[in-house]
């Protein structure tokens, strides 16, 4: 297996988990799911139509990676469920690219140390990471938000159905 097939199956697996939490997509789709007479492809869209600002803001933290952070809040960076230390989901992925994309994992790295010196005490999440990939897998930043489609579909699907 490539290292880039094992950097997506590992962001596909974390993003799996992190579909299973109480996140605005999820619940937004649960709902459009449950009041629109169990009709899967207008939940889903609905539950995209939440990316983009504070959650799931992919394109955003892609062109913090590209073109280096602007002003506070960074898109890409912290978490409603894990505070004060790294989301452990996105464990592998970040030692992924520890191992193998080092120059990505310092330019997250910076990006973060820069935060904790400014009293944010906050960790890239799955947007950084989704961005992280897409970059890497030389996906265009307005195709990476269909990562976060894809490795997330399963989940919601068994979630739905169930």
């Amino acid at each position: 297996m490539s290292q880039i097939t094992e950097l997506r199956d590992l962001v596909f697996a974390a993003h799996d988990k992190a579909a299973r939490r109480a996140n605005t997509s999820t619940q937004v789709i649960c709902a459009a799911f449950d009041s629109n007479g169990g009709q899967l492809l207008p939940a889903i869209v609905a539950g995209l139509m939440t990316l983009g600002g504070r959650h799931g803001p992919i394109v955003q933290a892609y062109e913090v990676l590209q073109n280096g952070p602007g002003d506070d809040p960074i898109p890409g960076w912290g978490n409603s469920f894990v505070k004060g230390k790294p989301d452990p989901i996105w464990e592998e992925v970040d030692s992924m690219l520890v191992d193998h994309y080092a120059n990505m994992w310092m330019l997250i790295q910076n990006i973060t140390n820069s935060l904790h010196e400014r009293g944010k005490v906050v960790y890239p999440n799955a947007a950084c990471y989704t961005a992280a990939y897409a970059i890497i897998a030389r996906i265009d930043a307005n195709m990476a938000p269909g990562v976060f489609l894809a490795s997330r579909l399963g989940a919601w699907y068994s979630m739905l159905e169930s």
